[in-house]
């Protein structure tokens, strides 16, 4: 066999995060939009 194929496993941090993208896209008006890079900073 030339190679193998594997699936990538996402540690827990990577699971956490997509799991938190998935929630965002699921609930948009839960979270806060900007504009800008510079409405962030002002946030901030």
């Amino acid at each position: 066999m030339a190679f193998e194929v594997r699936r990538f496993v996402p540690n827990a941090e990577t699971k956490a995060a997509l799991d938190e993208y998935e929630e965002m896209k699921k609930n948009p008006g839960s979270y806060k939009r900007y504009e800008s890079f510079d409405e962030v900073l002002d946030d901030v």
